[in-house]
């Protein structure tokens, strides 16, 4: 169960709603897949995590923070993160990392190669993947056209994506979930 932290004075904050919304309606879909969920939400941060047994077994997390103080004005002021994590017989043989490009990667200083229809990420991948891969970087898509993919890696049957992000809704973590159980 995801906990509000509590602090009287920030519970009628609109920040403190927002938060408790997002909160409630990560738990919701965690629990349409009879998962469990733990966390706690404020005014001015949220982290929580749900867990969905099965095949593949998924973890999801999401985290985060509003920075306020002086010391941060040179940084973002506000720290969200996503984290899908499966772990899946299907996944065996598929070793792949894709990342952001980084100045090596664009003068070719790495054993990363450009990801199609993805200019500012770069792929690195051996084993299995054939029509899997561009199944998973479809549904990737949208999280690619906005850089929001931090990265996604699958090695030793798990596959773990990081993604900066203020959607929490899971559609695009279900449907990777999907894909994931379909791959025979």
């Amino acid at each position: 169960m995801i906990k509000a932290i509590d602090i009287p004075s920030e519970k009628l904050s609109p920040f403190f709603k927002k938060n408790e919304e997002v909160c409630l309606n990560f738990e919701n879909k965690i629990k349409e897949f009879k998962g469990s969920v733990t966390g706690s939400y404020g005014a001015w941060s949220f982290k929580a995590a749900g867990r969905i047994e099965g095949d593949p077994l998924c973890v999801y997390k999401i985290e985060k923070s509003t920075y306020t103080r002086d010391v941060y004005l040179f940084f973002k002021s506000l720290y969200t993160l996503s984290e899908w994590q499966y772990k899946s017989e299907n996944l065996k043989n598929i070793e792949i990392h894709i990342k952001r490009k980084k100045i090596l990667d664009k003068i070719g200083l790495t054993k990363y190669s450009s990801l199609n229809n993805a200019k500012y990420y770069v792929i690195k991948e051996s084993g299995l993947k054939g029509l899997f891969v561009k199944k998973l970087v479809t549904k990737l898509k949208s999280i690619l056209k906005e850089k929001q993919l931090i990265s996604l890696s699958i090695s030793n049957s798990v596959m773990k994506i990081k993604v900066e992000s203020k959607d929490y809704s899971l559609d695009t973590a279900n449907e990777i979930r999907t894909l994931i159980k379909n791959n025979n």
